[in-house]
């Protein structure tokens, strides 16, 4: 019996001590848990399919709006052309540049519609001028002195040759200027810029206007030609080109006016003072493409030859060249910048000494070179020449 009692106490200490392991090794089953951490990397952020910061520009959906074109700006609409009706008082090269300006198109580029008219004589377009048939007048400045004056508001605000483009012209039987006295000198109208350069050469030459010479209205220059010709005219002052021929029918040159050093408002423009405060954006325009028109005339010789021969319906190619020579180097030399001159426009004055207005005129108040000096400031006209 007592074997069977150690018998069943050694089985039961075997299976408390088998229960005692079973516990045992279970245990670590709680500590599981703890081991969760060891897989948190497959909760880190990397993984998931989120774009790094580094990646975010590639992302530019947006951004693309940028890189779209801009709307494109309305074009700048074009300035409404305005009509115009102008005239030139004589058939000589003085007016070259107002017709180098009509015909290469300088108009129609500036928005101008212009009509361009030959009214002879001076005076006779001051006339149109001032009734308002023309709203642009080019003549010399004696004309534009005279009628502003007599009370004409009118003022010149452009010079395309400042200079005297006239030789003095006789008949063969004239060999100097003592010679004139008593005898008949032609101009085209009393008042024009010829009847003012006549004069000017007469006292020059030592004589009295209208006291040893009789002057007598004759005409634009192909009349007064005509004159010495017949001999109705013993003298007269003469402009290129037709000028270069009068050799050829045994006319003399008595005097040379071009190499006087005199400032003289000549191929000038001008306009009623009205007119300008009312319109003054179509004056603005006129100077500007009359400014160009220089220009052009200067560097495109041929095109202006040309249109100097179908002004003046004239085929002698040596006249033309000389005159085209004469105009582009001398009478336009000082116009780049076609500024009418305090001195010539004095100089005018002064011719007019028996009108006693001319004695208190102030002289500033015959020009206005506002639009000049506009164009002057801005550079457009250093732009023009390259410099």
């Amino acid at each position: 019996m007592k074997t069977i009692g150690i018998s069943r106490l050694v089985v039961t200490l075997f299976m408390g001590l088998a229960l005692a392991l079973v516990s045992c090794t279970a245990a670590p089953a709680p500590s599981k848990p703890a081991e969760a951490p060891k897989q948190e990397p497959k909760q880190v952020v990397k993984e998931e399919p989120k774009p790094a910061p580094t990646q975010a520009p590639k992302a530019e959906p947006k951004q693309q709006a940028k890189e779209e074109p801009k709307p494109t700006a309305k074009p700048t609409p074009k300035p409404q052309v305005i009509k115009m009706r102008a005239a030139y008082a004589a058939v000589d090269a003085s007016f070259l540049p107002l017709w180098v300006t009509k015909e290469a198109g300088l108009f129609e580029k500036n928005a101008l519609d212009v009509e361009l008219l030959f009214v002879e004589g001076g005076t006779k377009v001051m006339q149109a001028l001032i009734g308002g048939d023309l709203q642009v007048a080019g003549i010399g400045g004696a004309p534009l002195v005279s009628a502003a004056l007599g009370g004409a508001d009118v003022v010149q605000v452009a010079t395309g040759a400042p200079v005297l483009p006239y030789k003095f012209v006789t008949v063969a039987s004239i060999n100097e200027p003592k010679d004139l006295k008593g005898k008949t000198v032609g101009v085209s109208g009393f008042g024009s810029a010829s009847h003012f350069v006549t004069v000017l050469a007469l006292q020059e030459f030592g004589l009295k206007p209208d006291e040893d010479v009789t002057i007598v209205q004759t005409g634009g220059l192909s009349a007064r030609l005509s004159a010495l010709q017949t001999g109705a005219n013993h003298g007269t002052v003469l402009s290129p080109p037709i000028l270069y021929i009068t050799e050829k029918m045994g006319l003399k040159v008595l005097g040379d006016l071009t190499e006087m050093d005199v400032s003289i408002e000549q191929g000038a423009l001008a306009v009623n003072k009205k007119y300008m405060r009312e319109n003054e954006e179509a004056v603005r325009r006129f100077v500007r493409a009359f400014t160009e028109g220089i220009h052009y005339l200067k560097t495109q010789k041929q095109f202006s030859v040309n249109v100097m021969k179908n002004y003046l319906k004239m085929e002698d190619a040596a006249a033309l060249d000389e005159a085209y020579e004469f105009v582009s180097k001398k009478a336009t030399a000082k116009a780049k910048a076609p500024y009418v001159t305090e001195k010539g426009m004095r100089l005018l004055l002064e011719q007019n000494s028996n009108n006693p207005k001319a004695a208190t005129a102030n002289v500033k108040d015959f020009y206005d070179n506002r639009f000049v000096k506009e164009l002057d400031d801005s550079g457009f006209i250093k732009k023009l020449y390259g410099e």
